[in-house]
């Protein structure tokens, strides 16, 4: 999950270099297609929207039975300060991460 740029795509393809069956999620699509075409064909990827449990469940059903997962999701980068940052903007980032 989020293998599609820095570390998560570095390990994504060092993963698929060691034989691993590799399966992407990650999103926007040109992102993931983008990925794809630099591993050169050796993992599959699927569009997967963090926030959303439907999407995060197809990925799994599509992937089928795991070995390991890793999850390197970023969230767009913003800059929350603790006295006046909204509950909603940290509710936000934390569930984009976990």
């Amino acid at each position: 999950m989020g293998g599609t740029a820095g570390i998560g795509l570095a390990l994504a393809g060092m993963a698929a270099d060691a034989g691993a069956e590799v399966h992407l999620g990650g999103s926007p699509r040109n992102k993931l297609e983008q990925a794809l075409q630099h591993l050169n064909g050796k993992v599959t990827g699927v569009v997967v929207d963090a926030r959303d449990e439907e999407s995060i469940r197809k990925f799994f059903v599509q992937a089928g039975e795991l070995d390991h997962v890793v999850s390197t999701i970023g969230a767009p980068y913003q800059a929350v300060r603790v006295l006046d940052g909204r509950r909603a903007d940290y509710e936000e980032l934390f569930t984009i991460k976990y």
